[in-house]
C-alpha cells in the first residue's frame, strides 16, 4: 500500500475501535512500522492476518474481489476509509511532534522534488532552484529529502535542486518524519512525505495540478494553475496511472501544462501563507 494511503486510512482504525469498543490491530509494510507505531501506540501491528471477527482491506482501487464500492478518484483519500469500514462520521486527524530536541538549530524548510512517477512533479522551468534561492535569502537551510537524487520516466528527469542541500538516500522514514517534524514547513508535491508531514504537525505546501484540492487531508496550503487543464488524477474519464504520460494532451504542447504552468510565484506565495512570513519575489 502506498504512503500516503496508508497514513490515510489509519485514523479510522482508531475511530473503529472506540466507537466499537473492541481490539484492532493492523499489517503495515515493514517501513512504516516504526512511524505508525509513533502516531499509533495503541493500536498493535501483525506480520499476518490469522483468526479475526472481521478483517478490511483498505484501499481505493475498484478492481478484484477487495475492491472499493466507490470510485477513488472522485473521493478525498482522508475520507476514503469509513465507508470501507462502515463508519459515517469522519476520523478526527490524528497528528504528533516529537519531543526530543531538533538535530537542526538553524530554522529549516524540507522540500520533496520526486514522487511516484514524474507526471506528478512540479515541472516549471528551473522552478525549484528559484523557489529555495529565494528561501536561502530569508535565512532558511532548505533540505531535499527524496528518497533518490534523481527520477527519469516518461522523458522527464527529476533531480535534486543543486541550490538546495542534498539530503536525499534511502532514510528511514521515521527519521525522516523526527526531521519534518521541527521543520517550519515542507514543499512538496501530492506524494507520501506531504502526508508524512502533516502527521507529524509540519505545514506543508502543496505543489500540484494533477490532483484536485479536495483530494489530499483538508488545511494544507497549495499551489496550482486552475487556468489550465488540471486534476486528470481525480477524473474518472481517464486513468491517470495507465493512460498515456498526460492524459488529453500527450505529445503536444500542452502535455502536463498543470505541472508546467504553476509559477515560482505562486508557490512562494502559498509558502507565505506557511508561514505567516512574506518570502515572494
Amino acid at each position: 500500500m502506498a504512503l500516503g494511503d496508508t497514513l490515510a486510512f489509519l485514523p479510522y482504525a482508531l475511530k473503529y475501535k472506540k466507537q466499537y469498543n473492541c481490539h484492532v490491530s493492523c499489517y503495515v509494510h515493514e517501513s512504516l512500522r516504526e512511524l505508525v507505531k509513533f502516531l499509533y501506540p495503541d493500536i498493535p501491528q501483525v506480520d499476518s492476518i490469522t483468526d479475526t471477527y472481521a478483517t478490511y482491506y483498505l484501499g481505493t482501487w475498484n478492481c478484484g474481489p477487495y475492491g472499493a464500492p466507490f470510485d477513488g478518484r472522485t473521493y478525498p483519500l482522508w475520507m476514503a476509509a469509513g465507508p470501507l469500514v462502515g463508519l459515517e462520521a469522519t476520523a478526527p486527524k490524528v497528528s504528533k511532534k516529537f519531543t526530543e530536541p531538533p538535530s537542526i538549530l538553524e530554522p529549516y524548510i524540507c522540500i520533496g522534488v520526486q514522487a511516484s512517477t514524474p507526471r506528478k512533479g512540479w515541472l516549471f522551468p528551473n522552478g525549484w532552484n528559484i523557489v529555495v534561492r529565494e528561501l536561502k535569502k530569508f535565512g532558511y537551510r532548505v533540505l531535499c529529502i527524496d528518497r533518490h537524487t534523481l527520477t527519469r520516466a516518461d522523458g522527464y528527469e527529476i533531480i535534486c535542486p543543486e541550490e538546495a542541500e542534498d539530503l536525499t538516500g534511502d532514510i528511514p522514514l521515521i527519521d525522516r518524519a523526527k526531521l519534518l517534524s521541527h521543520a517550519k514547513c515542507f514543499v512538496g508535491l501530492s506524494s507520501g512525505l506531504a502526508w508524512v508531514a502533516d502527521a507529524v504537525d509540519c505545514p506543508v505546501v502543496i505543489v500540484s495540478g494533477i490532483s484536485e484540492s479536495y483530494y489530499e487531508f483538508p488545511n494544507h496550503y497549495r499551489a496550482i494553475n486552475r487556468l489550465v487543464c488540471h486534476g486528470c488524477f481525480n477524473d474518472n474519464k481517464v486513468n491517470f496511472m495507465q493512460d498515456q504520460v498526460c492524459p488529453y494532451y500527450h505529445g503536444t504542447d500542452r502535455e502536463l501544462e498543470c505541472a508546467k504552468k504553476i509559477t515560482p510565484a505562486a508557490v512562494l506565495h502559498a509558502i507565505d501563507q506557511a508561514l505567516n512570513q512574506q518570502v515572494s519575489v
